[in-house]
């Protein structure tokens, strides 16, 4: 094969692979980077804290995430500091229905979302400048609690 013909291939390659991995980001990730300002608005909050209030713990219901019909276990579980920086973590307990497989997570601040049939837990951490803080994109589903992407979003 000619030199150049080797590497018009080569890049043809590297662009379909390209493309391939960016076609594969969650839909969530997408959407955050496209428009970060909107982070809190984006998708369906499956959490509600009773009494508004952010103490305590609450369990996600009707969430199938490994696909067996049964409802798995997610639980939250925040302190009640209105902090950027609180003393303790936010945490949450994955339980899978079909293995009964235990996940764990913690970050100062902690929501699970729905977006497009999706289903992904959000860590946030704020900058020290308070103008911006990293979101932490886990994406919840039958292969368990997997990075989906990470953005940094503009903070008011």
């Amino acid at each position: 094969m000619r030199r150049d013909t080797y590497f018009a291939v080569l890049g043809l390659g590297l662009w379909f692979a390209t493309g391939a991995a960016m076609a594969a980001e969650p839909a969530l990730c997408a959407a955050l980077r496209a428009k970060p300002a909107e982070a809190g608005r984006l998708g369906e909050r499956l959490e509600e804290f009773p009494d508004s209030s952010r103490e305590g713990s609450v369990q996600v219901p009707n969430v199938d995430l490994d696909g067996d019909g049964i409802s798995d276990r997610i639980v939250l579980w925040r302190s009640d500091s209105p902090s950027r920086f609180p003393a303790d973590l936010a945490e949450a307990q994955v339980v899978f229905s079909a293995s009964g497989r235990n996940e764990e997570r913690a970050f100062p601040h902690i929501a699970v979302r729905r977006y497009r049939s999706q289903v992904y837990l959000t860590g946030m951490s704020y900058a020290d400048d308070a103008n911006s803080a990293q979101l932490e994109v886990l994406l919840l589903d039958r292969r368990g609690v997997t990075n989906a992407c990470s953005v940094v979003i503009p903070v008011k």
